[in-house]
């Protein structure tokens, strides 16, 4: 599988500093992805990231910016 792009939405726009996340593989970061003060979703952002059957991924909530119900969508592509 690789993952493709992701992107980042919240409920509520954050309003007191941005909502910072860090997707990580197997611990190690891979991306980190902001959502700006005032904002309800980034653009899309590319990763170009494979997963293998053993990989696993993380998420780590770096700061919320006073946002809730903040949501990472990932689109991925299936290889053969």
């Amino acid at each position: 599988v690789n993952l493709v792009m992701c992107y980042l939405t919240a409920g509520t726009a954050p309003t007191i500093g941005n909502f910072v996340i860090n997707l990580n593989k197997n611990g190690a970061l891979v991306q980190t992805i902001t959502l700006a003060s005032g904002a309800y979703n980034t653009s899309p952002i590319l990763l170009n990231v494979t997963a293998g059957t053993t990989d696993y991924f993380t998420v780590d909530v770096v700061n919320t910016g006073g946002s809730s119900n903040g949501a990472l969508n990932i689109v991925y592509q299936r290889t053969s």
